[in-house]
């Protein structure tokens, strides 16, 4: 039950990898950073599974995150109701304007994804299909939307 990401991105040449983006650069995120919100949401159309949605922390489960000033990060997961994973890969910005991530299982594809920083406080959005989640523990990984909020120790 790994976090994966769906593969409908787009990774053309001339999309050039940056470490800074329009309002914080990668750098910045280097630390380790503990989750305060972390949920999966189904995000396709037609039958859905039960649950639909999922609130690791708010059910007793926990997620943090290391982040290196070159953008590789690892972010271990540990629901309360399944083992702990951990996912890892690259965070950069596409053309210095789009904040992206390039998970490890998919080498040279990657997602992208809504991302804040403010303070201590690291925001990850990643809208439909951007992520795969088994929210109904039947095995099968379902196609899900992210809500990450993480605070710097």
């Amino acid at each position: 039950a790994a976090l994966s990401l769906a593969t409908c991105s787009s990774n053309s040449d001339e999309d050039e990898q940056s470490d800074t983006g329009p309002d914080f650069s990668i750098s910045e995120l280097e630390g380790t950073w503990t989750a305060t919100t972390l949920t999966f949401s189904y995000s396709e159309a037609g039958e859905r599974p039960d649950p639909d949605f999922i609130d690791i922390i708010d059910e007793g489960g926990t997620a943090s995150m290391t982040v290196q000033s070159s953008g590789r990060f690892a972010l271990t997961v540990a629901p309360i109701d399944r083992t702990a994973f951990i996912v890892s890969g690259r965070m950069f910005f596409e053309d210095g304007e789009f904040f992206a991530i390039e998970f490890d299982d998919e080498a040279g594809d990657y997602e992208y994804f809504g991302a804040t920083l403010s303070g201590n406080t690291f925001t990850i959005n990643g809208g439909p299909n951007t992520v795969e989640y088994d929210l109904d523990l039947n095995g099968t990984d379902d196609p899900c939307s992210v809500y990450l909020v993480l605070v710097k120790n």
